[in-house]
């Protein structure tokens, strides 16, 4: 699977897979061992990667798994750029309103559950169809319940 993903990325980039590996200083007998099935160690993965501009998971696996599950959308990309240009003052406001939209339940997403902290509260909204549940607990209670912790004796 590895040679085809980096005979692929050689082909796009109009080289021969040695070519390739001569300009990142890998010897055309590794390419060689490539080919008959070897994997790269993880440096090498990893200046393979920063060559072709690819993520290491897509060298390994031909998918992208970190864009596909951290990818933002319009929308949160936008909100995110417009958070950015607030000061504190602003953000917490922002913060603020998104907790009474979400709290609301109006509009939130379905089977969703949302976690707010501030300085004095963990906030943790639940969200389940039509129905919701909002619970807040003092970081000083958890705090304390941390510090009287005891772990349970090992099996």
């Amino acid at each position: 699977m590895f040679w085809d993903i980096f005979n692929e990325l050689c082909i796009k980039n109009n080289e021969k897979p040695t070519i390739a590996a001569k300009a990142m200083n890998i010897s055309s007998a590794t390419v060689t061992k490539w080919k008959n099935g070897a994997i790269p160690g993880g440096s090498t993965i990893i200046k393979l990667a920063d060559y072709f501009g690819v993520s290491t998971d897509y060298l390994l696996t031909g998918k992208d798994s970190t864009s596909e599950n951290n990818a933002l959308s319009d929308n949160e990309n936008k909100l995110l750029y417009l958070f950015k240009e607030l000061n504190n003052e602003g953000q917490q406001k922002l913060i603020d309103y998104c907790d009474d939209l979400v709290t609301s339940n109006k509009y939130s997403c379905d089977n969703k559950a949302l976690r707010l902290y501030d300085d004095e509260y963990i906030t943790e909204v639940v969200a389940r169809g039509d129905s919701k549940k909002k619970v807040k607990i003092k970081k000083s209670d958890i705090e304390k319940d941390l510090a009287n912790y005891t772990p349970p004796d090992e099996l």
